[in-house]
């Protein structure tokens, strides 16, 4: 699944804007765990270091936020034909039409954002950040599942702990992303007991 992430679903998790901010959190839960490919357009990786950096208040965090984003995130060019195409567009909002031109183009499966009116007119499928979470596409991938358990034997053989009967019950309560460095790093909580 190829989602294009629209600027507002981006700055929801990055700065925990409540109430938008869980399910944005769920898609780069997502995006981490390469259930989903998830892109933003070079036009609006500007626009969210700025927001970042003004929430920050601080330009290497900023930076640092950027860089940790851009590991999680595709970027897409934004070219000539994408700004002419959106002048001719149905969307009335200029940024929005180059936005979908984009994600048109690129062929991404759904456009993710709070702002659903605005790309209505477009012809690339939009949808607001819970319903795609509510998407029943949302499992670990047995790659992931099996690397998982790896390194989950590998570290009841250091620390002698069983940790396997517990994992898995509840795919949603096993993975968290923690609100350190904005949410960005993800880890896989697991309850432990003796063997």
């Amino acid at each position: 699944m190829r989602i294009l992430a629209d600027t507002n679903v981006i700055i929801d998790a990055l700065t925990s804007r409540e109430p938008w901010n869980k399910s944005a959190e769920e898609i780069f839960l997502m995006a981490a765990n390469h259930t989903i490919e998830m892109y933003i357009t070079a036009s609006s990786a500007t626009d969210i270091y700025y927001l970042i950096r003004k929430h920050l208040h601080n330009i290497e965090a900023a930076k640092m936020i950027m860089g940790k984003l851009y590991s999680l995130t595709g970027i897409l060019e934004v070219t000539a034909d994408d700004c002419m195409d959106a002048l001719a567009s149905a969307i009335s909002d200029y940024e929005d039409a180059v936005v979908e031109k984009v994600a048109s183009r690129k062929d991404m499966d759904y456009i993710v954002t709070r702002n659903i009116k605005d790309y209505q007119a477009g012809g690339t499928k939009i949808i607001l950040p819970d319903d795609f979470v509510k998407l029943s596409f949302y499992a670990p991938s047995s790659a992931l599942l099996q690397s998982i358990r790896k390194s989950i034997l590998s570290l009841e053989r250091e620390t002698h702990y069983s940790l396997l009967p517990h994992f898995g019950q509840n795919s949603k309560s096993s993975v968290v992303v923690y609100p350190q460095l904005l949410h960005l790093f993800v880890v896989f909580p697991l309850p432990f007991s003796k063997p």
